[in-house]
């Protein structure tokens, strides 16, 4: 497994920085959020173990979850009382 970890980090590596942009700002905010909610293992699991295909996926979720949450949230744990406060009142 630690060798599919190491060859996804590789694929991270060889992504061009433009087309990893929200990656590396939430790396830059929250280096222990992007550990913790974008695991290797998991992807890794959801893309069979295709490396090259899970550094995607990661790079892809982080865009996502900008798109998603927009700038001032995205890098924010999704829980009630940080990047989905907002919504805390709609779920009570």
């Amino acid at each position: 497994m630690s060798k599919a970890v190491a060859e996804v980090e590789q694929h991270l590596d060889s992504i061009d920085p433009y087309d990893k942009g929200e990656y590396l700002e939430a790396i830059e905010h929250a280096p222990g959020l992007v550990e913790s909610e974008s695991n290797p293992i998991c992807f890794l699991r959801f893309h069979k173990y295709n490396t090259q295909s899970t550094a995607r996926g990661i790079v892809k979720y982080w865009s996502l979850r900008k798109e998603i949450f927009g700038e001032d949230l995205f890098y924010l744990p999704m829980t009630l009382h940080e990047a989905m406060k907002q919504y805390r009142s709609a779920l009570e």
